[in-house]
C-alpha cells in the first residue's frame, strides 16, 4: 500500500512538473512569437524608412544634377557676358579715342575760326577806325559845338603839354602812357575861343569798357592841360549798358555809321 501511495505521489509530481513545463513552454513560445512579430514590424519600418531615404536620395541626386546643369549654363552665360563686356570696352575705348580726336580737330578748327574771326574783326575795326578818323572832326563840330576841330596825334612828343605835365608832376608817366593808348584825340575851340579837347575810344559797338577808358583818360588830359576835355566813345552803335554808363561817367557816345551802312 505504501508503494502505491508513493507511486501516485510521484505520478502527481510528474504531472505537475509536466504542466509547469508546458505552461513555461507556452509562455516561451508566446514571448518568442511576440519578439518575432516586433522584429518583423521593426524590419518593415526600417525597410519603409530605407525606401523613403532611397527616394529622397534619388530626388536629391536629380536636383543636384539640375543645379550642376544650371551652374554650367550660368558659367557659359557669364563667359558670354564677359566676352561681350570686353568687346564693349574695346568699342568704348575706340569711340573715346575717336571722340578725343574729334574734339582735338574741333578745338583746332575753333582756334582757326577764332583767329579768322579776330583777323576779320581787326580788318573791320581797322577800316572802321580809319573811317571814324576821317569823319570824327565833322561829328565833333556838330555834336560838341567845336570850331575848327582837328585830330591831335595821341603820341605826345617832347615839348607837348602832356610832356610838360609829366615834367611838372601834374600827371605820372603811367598816366601819360595811358593817354598815348587813346584811340583818338580831337582838339578845337568853342565860340569863346577856349581850347576844347575830346578824347575818344573807338569800337564798332561801344561797350562799357570803352566808356570807362575814355572817362578815365579825359580826367588825365584835363589834369595835364587844365582845359576842358570831353570823354567820348565813338561807334556804329552802343550796348544799353554802355549808354547807361556814359550818363553816370559824364561821357558822350557819338554814333558814326560803319562804311557799309553809309549812303
Amino acid at each position: 500500500m505504501q508503494n502505491r501511495r508513493d507511486i501516485e505521489a510521484l505520478t502527481d509530481l510528474v504531472r505537475q512538473m509536466a504542466e509547469r513545463l508546458t505552461a513555461a513552454h507556452e509562455r516561451m513560445v508566446q514571448t518568442v512569437t511576440s519578439l518575432i512579430q516586433e522584429d518583423r514590424s521593426s524590419l518593415a519600418a526600417l525597410t519603409e524608412a530605407q525606401q523613403r531615404t532611397d527616394a529622397s536620395l534619388s530626388t536629391l541626386t536629380v536636383k543636384v544634377a539640375e543645379i550642376a546643369d544650371g551652374l554650367n549654363e550660368l558659367r557659359a552665360q557669364t563667359a558670354t557676358l564677359t566676352d561681350g563686356l570686353n568687346e564693349l570696352r574695346t568699342q568704348v575705348a575706340a569711340l573715346t579715342d575717336a571722340q578725343q580726336q574729334t574734339n582735338n580737330r574741333m578745338t583746332e578748327m575753333n582756334g582757326r575760326l577764332t583767329s579768322l574771326s579776330g583777323q576779320v574783326a581787326n580788318l573791320t575795326g581797322g577800316r572802321y577806325e580809319r573811317e571814324v578818323a576821317r569823319l570824327a572832326p565833322r561829328y565833333a563840330r556838330r555834336q560838341l559845338n567845336l570850331v575848327n576841330a582837328t585830330i591831335t596825334h595821341t603820341s605826345w612828343e617832347p615839348g607837348s603839354v602832356v610832356s610838360a605835365a609829366v615834367n611838372s608832376d601834374d600827371i605820372t608817366d603811367a598816366e601819360a602812357e595811358d593817354l598815348n593808348r587813346a584811340d583818338l584825340v580831337i582838339t578845337g575851340g568853342d565860340t569863346a575861343g577856349d581850347t576844347i579837347h575830346a578824347i575818344a575810344e573807338i569800337s564798332v559797338t561801344v561797350e562799357p569798357t570803352d566808356v570807362i577808358r575814355s572817362a578815365r583818360r579825359a580826367v588825365i588830359l584835363r589834369k595835364a592841360t587844365g582845359q576842358v576835355v570831353h570823354a567820348i566813345a565813338i561807334g556804329n552803335d552802343a550796348t544799353p549798358d554802355a549808354i547807361a554808363l556814359a550818363e553816370s561817367h559824364n561821357a558822350t557816345i557819338l554814333t558814326v555809321p560803319a562804311p557799309a551802312e553809309r549812303d
